[in-house]
């Protein structure tokens, strides 16, 4: 048996490289029909040029030359047959393809054989991990002599025409790399409110909702409602939010399938994996789209009886496998991240179901993944490299801290950090230099990065002893300090961060003192049970705790998350 497996990797630097966002759009747009299961994806019109057979479209028996997939979504597969032809085939016509399609996209391959199916994987793997440390060269080569693109320091071409309606008058003599020159055309070219990206966060897998079908998405940073919202009362939401989400245990499940398809036939080997690739997708889109309907409700409460928003207030950039990533206005950033995380546990059990049902009966496994993420808000202008980097460092802590719950498919967290400044620098770096305040003799960090996710579905999944901060509690904390009848108040906290900034740690204390003094009975006893269940148990409740606090992140999700109703959402029907 032989197996080709591809593997396109750093899609989301390749998306960010210029730094412009129609190039970002018409980037993730092109590179989400690059592998799928439809007919419409590079992937099929590949195998039909070159008259292979394959399961990729319709279940047929995988024998002789038909190629079989284990594996076709996120910008990666896994091809096997019976023969080496086929595969030897695939591979030259592919690799021709993206290469002209995707110059600078990096990709790993690999094609190796063994006795069985999964023999032949278990070799590829290793293989596809050396192509990955072996990269290829890219071309045209950005030689000294050569004219460069500003943007990315890649070798500049001539613009197409069809990439030339694209650029404003005052950018005729711009100079780009040839990757940005085909974004360019298909930005021009490509349906980009109608196409394939865009459905899977407004299409129901289920059936049982539905959004408007002229729903439309934001092309540029103006398209965004709040952008054009004339309040000027409502600026806050004129901030964007960059959301990364990524799933939890996936290694472990795979692996666990692995073991119990050990000494199975090949058919039923690509079969079961083939049906996870294909129950892991139609989770994350159905997650998405659950988070999609939040926000569009949300929208919609903001705006007169009887009118409904027609610009959703996100831009999806990526979908693939189980994780996304999007632009969403920052005042419901925190909201659809909370809505996607929960609908996704839901999801994955429901569709992994009948693959558990099959093979990983009376394993430890448990039957759902869960996903964390991280969100960075950010301003419109700020370099969108930068703020991919960053918000990658927050999934990472979000993950941290779900690993640290439970090592077997720990419940999902979220991280956040609110950016004024663009620097290439770690999210590490970024805490320390504006959210580590030198008091005295020791270093007061005033955030605790991750929170965890809680949904009723989720409760049961937290360790009793361990120290968990949860988004609802944070929540319930900014909604008794907005109390206007409470002397303790978010303006309270703005000023205790501006005495830390000082290094005045006695100012900050004697300004929360005074307020908590002045708080009624019932009010300071409610407080005191927020503030238990934001520290750790073995403290007395406090506002900082050691060397830590959670100050920073409470006022943080206080500027961005909406007051009562949010502001004008969307234009009106």
């Amino acid at each position: 048996m032989y197996v080709y497996l591809f593997e396109a990797k750093s899609i989301q630097t390749y998306l960010f490289r210029s730094g412009r966002l129609k190039d970002v759009i018409s980037a993730s747009e092109r590179l989400d029909r690059l592998v799928d299961d439809n007919s419409g994806s590079v992937l099929a019109l590949v195998l039909h040029s070159a008259g292979l057979k394959s399961d990729l479209l319709e279940p047929v028996l995988v024998s002789g030359q038909v190629i079989g997939f284990t594996r076709c979504k996120g910008g990666a597969f896994y091809a096997y047959c019976e023969q080496q032809e086929p595969l030897l085939t695939l591979r030259s016509l592919w690799t021709l393809t993206v290469q002209q399609l995707f110059p600078g996209l990096e990709f790993a391959d690999a094609l190796t054989q063994g006795e069985t199916l999964a023999e032949a994987m278990d070799a590829g793997h290793p293989a596809l991990a050396a192509s990955r440390n072996c990269p290829t060269v890219k071309f045209p080569l950005a030689t000294a002599p050569c004219d460069h693109a500003p943007r990315t320091g890649l070798a500049a071409v001539p613009l197409s025409a069809a990439a030339k309606t694209e650029v404003k008058s005052s950018e005729k003599d711009e100079r780009i790399d040839l990757d940005t020159e085909l974004h360019r055309q298909g930005y021009r070219l490509l349906r980009l409110r109608q196409e394939p990206l865009l459905h899977k966060f407004i299409t129901s897998i289920e059936g049982d909702k539905q959004l408007p079908d002229g729903l439309n998405f934001p092309l540029n940073m103006e398209d965004f409602p709040a952008f054009n919202d004339p309040d000027e009362g409502h600026s806050v939401v004129k901030d964007l939010a960059l959301i990364h989400i990524d799933g939890n245990g996936l290694g472990l499940l795979l692996r666990s399938l692995q073991g119990a398809l050990k000494g199975i036939g090949n058919q039923e080997y690509g079969r079961a994996f083939r049906t996870f690739s294909s129950a892991l997708a139609r989770a994350t889109q159905q997650a998405a789209f659950q988070a999609s309907y939040w926000l569009y409700q949300e929208q919609k409460r903001g705006l007169d009886e009887g009118c409904e928003p027609d610009m959703l207030a996100i831009r999806p950039i990526v979908l693939g496998g189980d994780d996304i990533t999007l632009f969403c206005q920052a005042d419901l950033a925190l909201g659809y991240a909370e809505t996607f995380c929960i609908a996704f546990k839901s999801c994955s059990e429901r569709e992994l179901a009948p693959l558990y049902n099959d093979y990983l009966q009376g394993t430890q496994l448990k039957p759902y993944l869960t996903a964390s993420g991280g969100i960075l808000y950010h301003k419109a202008t700020h370099p969108f490299a930068t703020c991919h980097n960053l918000v990658e460092g927050l999934c990472k802590e979000a993950k941290q801290l779900t690993q640290s719950q439970d090592s077997n498919v720990g419940p999902a967290a979220i991280s956040f950090y609110r950016l004024s400044h663009a620097l290439a620098e770690d999210i590490d770096t970024f805490r320390t230099q504006s959210q580590q305040f030198l008091i005295e003799d020791r270093q007061l960090l005033t955030s605790i990065g991750g929170y965890l996710v809680e949904g009723e579905s989720q409760n049961n999944v937290q360790k009793a002893t361990a120290y968990t901060p949860t988004l609802s509690k944070l929540k319930l904390a900014i909604t008794l300090l907005r109390d206007k009848r409470s002397s303790l108040s978010i303006a309270k906290f703005r000023q205790m961060a501006t005495e830390l900034a000082r290094g005045d740690m006695a100012e900050a204390e004697r300004i929360y003192q005074r307020a908590c003094e002045q708080l009624s009975p019932s009010t300071l006893k409610e407080w005191q049970l927020i503030l238990a269940s934001l520290s750790p148990k073995a403290d007395t409740p406090n506002w900082y705790w050691n060397n830590q606090s959670w100050l920073s992140d409470l006022l943080t999700i206080a500027h961005f998350l909406p007051q009562s109703t949010p502001a004008t959402q969307g234009s009106k029907k």
